[in-house]
């Protein structure tokens, strides 16, 4: 279970940082293969990795915003609009972007970068980051989780996992397509 929680840990660390491939992908294998209870747990450890991804990001958008939102224009599918929009969105409110942002492919480190640089206090963006991570999370846990057991009742359990890493992969595929950047 050690390994299962670092690499989910590891994960969310990465992914709010530089990485560009989200979370859901470890926690919903880790469901396939350990069950709902170990992916429930690991995506409390990708949350806390993506916390303190996302402390390093609201730190360096808050010292240097300008090179931070360089290196990202320079990640896959972020372009400088999607930057300016996250921005304008966190104006706002804090909580309801990170959330909407979750579900419409708007990488969270672009929301703590924007958050740091606009002077947001610290507190409150990260219990928004726990809301708004673990709810994504767990939408992608129960969507795979119904799915899985709907093809397990037809299909070989090898058809299921091979089914779950095409739909990531035509996930990604239709992502970085329609993506700008």
């Amino acid at each position: 279970m050690g390994l299962i929680l670092g690499i989910a840990a590891l994960w969310g660390l990465a992914e709010a940082t530089l990485f560009f491939i989200v979370p859901d992908v470890w926690l919903t294998w880790v469901l396939l293969r350990h069950g709902w209870r170990r992916a429930a747990l690991a995506s409390l450890a990708a949350c806390g990795g993506a916390l303190l991804g996302g402390a390093l990001m609201f730190a360096w958008g808050s010292t240097n915003a300008e090179a931070a939102r360089n290196v990202l224009e320079g990640l896959p599918a972020i372009a400088p609009e999607m930057i300016t929009a996250a921005a304008r969105d966190l104006h706002s409110a804090i909580l309801w972007p990170l959330i909407e942002g979750g579900f419409r492919g708007v990488p969270y480190k672009i929301y703590a970068v924007e958050a740091g640089a606009m002077g947001t206090a610290i507190a409150p963006f990260m219990a928004a980051t726990v809301m708004a991570r673990l709810l994504r999370f767990w939408a992608a846990i129960v969507i795979v989780m119904v799915a899985a057991g709907l093809l397990r009742k037809r299909f070989s359990e090898t058809a299921v996992k091979a089914t779950f890493a095409a739909g990531w992969i035509a996930f990604y595929g239709v992502y970085f397509t329609l993506m700008p950047g």
